[in-house]
């Protein structure tokens, strides 16, 4: 390994962790700006509070575990998780779980 001089510097080292990851592409994004510019925006927003809320109240993770992104049209989603968490199948599925329930009672066919 080499080691930076003057204006740079050694790099920090990286470590891998284990998250639970979910990544969403809102499909006609594009049309949607430019036909609902300020309704699209608050709904990407009402997305991403809803969605923290949601995994929040399963009260399998903590907030510090949760890290959510939107950039353009697509959403993040990473709750970290362990290796040797024996229960961590269980967590996702509670909060998979808890979302879809939501959303299917709060939009009746």
């Amino acid at each position: 390994m080499f080691r930076r001089r003057g204006l740079f510097r050694e790099l920090p080292k990286l470590k891998s962790s284990n998250h639970f990851v979910a990544y969403i592409d809102i499909l006609g994004a594009r049309k949607l700006m430019e036909q609902q510019n300020d309704k699209f925006l608050n709904d990407l927003n009402s997305i991403y509070f809803d969605t923290l809320n949601e995994v929040i109240l399963t009260n399998v993770v903590s907030n510090k575990d949760i890290y959510l992104k939107i950039f353009s049209d697509n959403i993040l989603i990473a709750i970290k998780t362990t290796k040797d968490d024996k229960n961590r199948q269980a967590k996702l599925e509670k909060i998979i779980d808890r979302k879809s329930t939501r959303l299917n009672s709060s939009h009746p066919s």
